[in-house]
């Protein structure tokens, strides 16, 4: 079943829930929706088919591991460009993080309000040997840095030993 982002956010807001769902933000008319994915073929299969990819719960050590996020909604600047940004961290079982990946979402013209919107940037990562197994936090803060708005956003992998 896919997603509809706006869609499933105004729902939570209607049903008068505090926070949007697991992945999800919203801040002013900005919406945002992490994916977290370990099959990028299957990724790409339902990105295709007009879903909003559904995200892994389970991945094990060794396992690629991708980050994706998706907007409804950026300020344009005078130059008529987004400036969209994110900072991915990932916190292991004791609370650690490692160095924050940093990427561009956004740097184009606003697309029509209303459509869910691939960014441009796709976090990659492969935990090593040396981690240990247990629930790890992918958490990224989508900045919009025309609005002056951010987002944070996390997704939880139960992450197993190796295969």
């Amino acid at each position: 079943m896919s997603i509809v982002l706006a869609a499933s956010l105004l729902a939570a807001v209607a049903a008068g829930q505090d926070t949007p769902p697991a992945g999800e933000g919203i801040a002013g008319d900005m919406q945002i929706a992490q994916v977290t994915i370990t099959d990028i073929t299957a990724y790409g299969n339902q990105y295709r088919a007009g879903g909003l990819p559904h995200s892994a719960t389970r991945a094990a050590i060794g396992d690629r591991i991708f980050t994706v996020i998706f907007f409804d909604r950026c300020r344009a600047g005078a130059n008529g460009r987004c400036n969209l940004t994110a900072e991915l961290s990932i916190i292991d079982p004791q609370g650690r993080s490692d160095e924050p990946q940093n990427g561009l979402v956004w740097q184009f013209p606003p697309p029509p309000a209303g459509r869910r919107t691939m960014g441009q940037a796709m976090f990659g990562v492969q935990l090593g040997s040396a981690r240990s197994a247990g629930e790890y936090r992918f958490r990224v803060v989508t900045r919009d840095t025309v609005a002056g708005t951010e987002i944070t956003t996390e997704r939880v992998l139960a992450i197993g030993a190796a295969r």
